[in-house]
């Protein structure tokens, strides 16, 4: 599929790039995502599914790329996934953990993953 793909079933599906916050920071753990908001000490813990999406907003690709990549790995219509995955955006969007806009402006504000962060806080245990 291409980014200029329409999807009937869900309407206003925007076709810019939708990034993380630059306040959040996340970190995988196991098959689930953390997304924390330290400025406003909340934290949300994403499912499977909903991770794969996060893990996959690289701001830089289009929304419709994104969906299809996704429908491609999974063998499901773009449709389908467009229809579970722009209400999650729409939540996250109000939460304040992704922001919208084009690639271009986007870019060089994507967060580091958390365990980075975690990383330069505390050093490895000696083994």
């Amino acid at each position: 599929m291409t980014a200029d793909t329409h999807f009937e079933a869900v309407p206003a599906l925007p076709l810019h790039t939708v990034l993380a916050h630059g306040e959040v920071q996340w970190a995988a753990a196991g098959a689930e995502v953390v997304v924390a908001q330290p400025a406003h000490a909340v934290a949300h813990v994403l499912d499977p599914a909903s991770a794969v999406l996060w893990q996959c907003l690289d701001g830089a690709s289009p929304l419709t790329e994104v969906i299809a990549d996704i429908a491609e790995a999974f063998g499901v219509t773009a449709e389908q996934v467009a229809a579970d995955c722009v209400p999650v955006l729409r939540s996250w969007l109000a939460a304040g953990i992704v922001h919208e806009g084009p690639a271009d402006d986007q870019r060089a504000t994507s967060p580091a993953p958390l365990e980075r962060a975690w990383r330069r806080l505390v050093d490895p245990p000696d083994t």
